[in-house]
């Protein structure tokens, strides 16, 4: 049933997955992921997490050292500014970054590949954001990189100084201070 489009993104390995979808006068109906796709990417999955946002809240940029994760996120409720920026040193799109609107009328999902940082803004009141990890969340390996740094140069889609942004997200050390990827 329906086919899910894979887009690549500017940065090395990055998807954006259109999604098989059904509106009618009943609602919605969305595929957002199917046996034959996980088996295309290689991606199994490990854990399953959502949040529930508050309107201009920034997440991130989080990633987790030293077993790193590929991430399959999409917003179902409201909609999100997704942005990964990538953290692999040897790469030719170390330290650029990328950011797609998801949200629960275009039904999009981003493949974030290991090496990268992860992050969002909520563009919606209580916009929900799903992520499906192929490596165990380990709280202790868990790190991030500050979501307002001048040199990555991120365009969040909310007005300055209208963020929410957790203390610990807050206390990120920037890119040309971070431990990143071999």
């Amino acid at each position: 049933m329906g086919i899910i489009k894979i887009e690549k993104l500017p940065l090395e390995g990055s998807l954006l997955l259109h999604s098989f979808r059904i509106s009618d006068s009943r609602g919605e109906f969305v595929k957002q992921a199917d046996a034959a796709l996980l088996e295309e990417l290689s991606f199994s999955i490990r854990d399953v997490f959502y949040s529930a946002s508050r309107k201009n809240v920034v997440r991130g940029l989080h990633y987790q050292l030293p077993h790193p994760q590929t991430k399959m996120v999409f917003c179902p409720k409201g909609a999100i500014f997704d942005v990964m920026v990538d953290l692999r040193r040897n790469s030719e799109t170390y330290g650029k970054w990328h950011g797609e609107v998801l949200s629960e009328k275009n039904s999009r999902a981003a493949y974030v590949p290991k090496g990268f940082a992860h992050g969002f803004a909520s563009l919606e009141e209580g916009s929900i954001t799903v992520y499906l990890a192929d490596e165990k969340y380990e709280p202790e390996n868990d790190t991030g990189l500050r979501y307002d740094d001048a040199d990555v140069g991120i365009g969040w889609k909310i007005r300055k100084g209208t963020e929410v942004v957790s203390k610990r997200d807050r206390a990120f050390p920037f890119l040309k201070n971070a431990e990143i990827y071999d």
